[in-house]
């Protein structure tokens, strides 16, 4: 029998029991719809990610904070102003530029909330961000002594649509408390509004939609202290071997007492671990074509003891055991390849709708810093993908209908004619 008439014979079988093949194609239909949607989101996070690290970071650059919870730290270390000068002055660094981080409260129309403020250099900082740190309303003075607030947009449109909660020109209080002995001081400043900043959708940069900004000389006296919470290193390049020898000797200079972070080896990190729970729940969802694979198994052992009689005449006219063997093969691997044609398309659906529903979670405007830290997460369905999933799905099949097409396949023509 020829390659063409073995497909057309294996398809006429399925036309005939067409409830059952839906309801076997079924289970695979489910297995490969949670793979896919799981992977095609993974993508997509993986691709947002990366984006996010590419614009949120300069590859050149490391970032220098004190150790915490470390069992060879120092309580009493801390990184001071001044210390930008002397990493400043390392081999192979352009420039470091201090980063203060305060905890800070705002009023809402209900509730307060927190929220940071940071105190930077603002030209140092639009070196090192130069597609983030610019303002998409007002401007920022650069270079020059201002007393203004730069606040991120999602302080300025909390709902990301016309809605605006505070604008240019608008004045903003900021309340925080200190603490001498056992007093508690409460204390506050009201500022312009000088600029926001266009939206960076990052939660890793140091870029923050929900960041209020200040001079770095405003908030060393705003705070009463010389202390800062990092130090940004802007390397002569991004090449290892340069970053490495930086980060030995920062490392060295401060005895071991501060964390340097480049921000590559921290994309690495996340998605090596991300990868790993990716995998684990694309394992997961692999479960239900197991199940499907029984279900295709048994599906085919009934489809085998009705055909029996099938089987016989087609032996006593002549057909090989392997042509039995191909015949059974070939109606399982079509019911793989359905159930993974279809599931792919449900899959990359369900990618889409479980996005919309996470970017359609609005912010309330009494909290602006709550919502999803991706928001612009779509699926990706990659060709690598779709290969995948109609390998596993097809290969399932024929894994679990090699036993009934075997036992077809050894039938003897004369038990199978005599089969009631």
């Amino acid at each position: 029998m020829k390659s063409g008439d073995l497909i057309s014979y294996s398809f006429n079988a399925i036309k005939t029991r067409k409830w059952r093949t839906v309801l076997t194609v079924l289970g695979v239909v489910i297995g490969i719809t949670a793979i896919v949607a799981l992977l095609s989101l993974g993508q997509g996070f993986e691709n947002e990610l990366d984006r996010q690290f590419q614009q949120g970071f300069s590859t050149n650059s490391l970032y220098v904070s004190k150790k915490t919870g470390i069992i060879n730290a120092d309580p009493t270390f801390e990184l001071y102003f001044n210390d930008t000068q002397t990493i400043g002055g390392f081999e192979n660094v352009e420039l470091a530029t201090p980063v203060f981080r305060k905890t800070i409260y705002i009023e809402g129309p209900s509730q307060n909330f927190s929220l940071n403020v940071f105190g930077i250099n603002f030209t140092e900082y639009k070196q090192i961000f130069p597609f983030i740190f610019v303002e998409e309303k007002g401007s920022i003075s650069f270079g020059t002594p201002t007393s203004g607030f730069v606040i991120g947009s999602r302080i300025h449109k909390p709902f990301r649509n016309d809605s605006i909660y505070l604008d240019v020109g608008e004045n903003l209080t900021i309340y925080w408390l200190e603490r001498n002995g056992t007093e508690i001081i409460y204390n506050n400043l009201t500022a312009q509004v000088d600029a926001v900043l266009t939206e960076s959708g990052s939660f890793a940069s140091g870029v923050n939609d929900i960041g209020i900004y200040i001079p770095i000389e405003m908030a060393m006296d705003l705070f009463q202290t010389q202390q800062v919470q990092s130090i940004i290193a802007l390397t002569t390049d991004d090449e290892s071997a340069t970053l490495d020898q930086v980060t030995t000797q920062i490392e060295e200079f401060y005895a071991d007492q501060v964390t340097v972070s480049a921000p590559q080896a921290i994309l690495a990190q996340i998605q090596s671990s991300f990868n790993t729970i990716e995998t684990f729940l694309a394992s997961i969802a692999g479960i239900s074509l197991v199940v499907a694979g029984i279900g295709i198994m048994n599906i085919m052992i009934v489809s085998l003891l009705e055909r029996t009689r099938e089987i016989g005449i087609l032996k006593s006219l002549g057909t090989k055991d392997h042509t039995i063997l191909f015949i059974f093969l070939i109606e399982t691997g079509i019911i793989g390849l359905l159930g993974s044609v279809v599931g792919i398309g449900l899959g990359y659906g369900f990618g889409f709708a479980f996005s919309f529903l996470g970017n359609f979670r609005q912010v309330s405007i009494q909290n602006p810093a709550a919502g999803s830290i991706f928001t612009g997460v779509s699926p990706v369905l990659s060709f690598s993908i779709v290969l995948q999933a109609i390998l596993f799905g097809v290969l399932t099949s024929l894994i679990f209908g090699l036993y009934p097409a075997i036992r077809a396949a050894r039938l003897k023509p004369v038990d199978a004619l005599r089969f009631e």
